[in-house]
Parts: C-alpha cells; sequence; structure tokens
C-alpha cells in the first residue's frame, strides 16, 4: 500500500476525538465492535477476534510523547479497510507491546481493520513514523474535530 493510499482509510465517522469510554479494554472493544459491524466495516466475528488477538499480542506502545494503542485482527473479519481513531476521556490499560508483564495507560487508540494483509505492516511503519515526530503529536493532541484531523493526516502523507 503505497502511502498516498492510507488516507483512504482515515473515515471521518471513524474518528471520535471525544470518546466517552468504557474503562475496561473488553467492554471498549465491544461497544467498538458493534459500532464497525452496524456500519458494515467488519463481520461479526471482528469482536471476538480483536479481544482475542489483542490478548495474545498486546499492541500498547510507550512513545516519546504519547501512549498509544494499535489493536488490529486478521483480515478475514474486516469486510471495509478502515482506522478507527478514538481519543479516550477515560484511560484504559493495554499490555505493552513486546513486553506483554508491563501496561501502558493509553487515551489514543487507533484500530486498524485491514483486508490485505501485506499492506498491514506499512500502514503500522506510517503510523509509527508519524508518531515519532513531536510536531505531528503536538498538532494531533490539539485538535478537536475530525476534518482537522483528516487534513493534517492527508499533510503527512502528501
Amino acid at each position: 500500500m503505497k502511502e498516498k493510499n492510507f488516507i483512504e482509510l482515515f473515515k471521518r465517522e471513524l474518528i471520535d476525538l471525544n470518546n466517552n469510554n468504557e474503562t475496561i479494554k473488553e467492554d471498549f472493544f465491544t461497544k467498538k465492535s458493534l459500532e464497525l459491524i452496524e456500519s458494515g466495516y467488519v463481520k461479526e466475528s471482528f469482536k471476538d477476534a480483536i479481544i482475542t488477538r489483542e490478548n495474545e499480542y498486546p499492541t500498547g506502545l510507550v512513545l516519546e510523547n504519547i501512549n498509544l494503542a494499535i489493536p488490529h485482527t486478521d483480515t478475514e473479519h474486516i469486510k471495509k479497510p478502515f482506522v478507527y481513531i478514538n481519543r479516550l476521556k477515560n484511560r484504559i490499560e493495554f499490555n505493552q507491546m513486546g513486553n506483554e508483564e508491563d501496561t501502558v495507560s493509553v487515551k489514543d487508540v487507533w484500530m486498524l481493520g485491514i483486508k490485505d494483509g501485506t499492506k498491514q505492516v506499512d500502514l503500522l511503519a506510517f503510523i509509527m513514523e508519524i508518531f515519532s515526530d513531536p510536531d505531528f503529536i503536538k498538532k494531533y493532541q490539539a485538535i478537536d474535530e475530525a476534518e482537522e484531523l483528516i487534513e493534517l493526516l492527508e499533510s503527512k502523507i502528501s
């Protein structure tokens, strides 16, 4: 997947920058999975699959200026590709990627739904790249409208 195509994954209806969320990870996944099922992005199997995958391969990240989780699951559970961005009012504890014993207190969850598994690595690399840029993080954290975030992502992709 070329970077320029990444912007197609970011949909305004899948950007929630003021998420008054559950504080239990599984409850959060259940609620968000139901939204994705109802809007036609994922199959019924997605909820159990993302919870199982997160338990087996944690996605919590401690980065220099932000803690982030990037949960995703196998392509067979996805109907339409997406990135579902959630900025949480209430932090959720995720286990840390690569160090499952440690937890990460997360306010930003970027759920990925990729139909072509070969593109997932490129998308993860892109997300890691933008979140390693302090200027991007500062702008991202100041944004409170989906349209502004789409514009910021477009500027990073172009």
